[in-house]
């Protein structure tokens, strides 16, 4: 059997809520069970058991209503006619914003962390924490701007410093090793 990346793409990004009785409150807040909700809320659970004080607690409800938004603008691009000249806001179009943002962001990764930090980005070494701890660290460098966490931010700092000088000592000992046109980093002749 072929994979289908149309087929499979249209059914990842459109998911229908599925039939199950919900509470009242979910469908209110615009959180179907699908996969929009499920997601948000897997991170916000694991962002609480991971970070359980004040930045979980914070960031748990904006991947939520994150969630919620997505849900309300996916609903509206449903509901709208998409034989209607005047009605630009359909779900292909929505579906093209999305994937936008989506690759434009990734880009924006990669040249950051390649032009800036002079690194490969954390996805190349590890999925699991490139996609879920990832948003969660971004969210404590913003509470970290704010002025929050001084110690810990402190302690991160130092840490960065010394992987940083760890990682130019490792340099600077390749770069010598090649220099002498030995191979095994002694002078030809000693």
């Amino acid at each position: 059997m072929v994979f289908d990346l149309k087929k499979n793409l249209v059914f990842g990004t459109n998911t229908p809520t599925l039939p199950l009785p919900l509470p009242k409150l979910l469908s209110r807040f615009n959180l179907p069970l699908n996969l929009s909700t499920l997601a948000g809320t897997t991170y916000a659970t694991l962002y609480l058991l991971l970070s359980p004080n004040l930045a979980g607690a914070t960031v748990a409800p904006l991947v939520l209503s994150l969630s919620s938004l997505a849900n309300r603008l996916h609903a509206r691009a449903s509901s709208s006619l998409p034989t209607s000249a005047t009605s630009s806001f359909t779900l292909r179009n929505l579906n093209a914003i999305a994937i936008s943002v989506h690759v434009v962001s990734w880009i924006a990764q990669f040249i950051g962390h390649g032009k800036f930090e002079g690194r490969k980005p954390a996805l190349l070494d590890n999925l699991v924490q490139a996609l879920f701890l990832a948003p969660l660290f971004v969210w404590y460098e913003v509470l970290f701007k704010l002025g929050m966490y001084k110690g810990l931010r402190r302690e991160v700092e130092d840490g960065i410093e010394i992987e940083v000088a760890k990682l130019k000592a490792k340099k600077k000992k390749a770069v010598e090793g090649q220099g002498d046109g030995d191979g095994d980093g002694k002078k030809a002749g000693l």
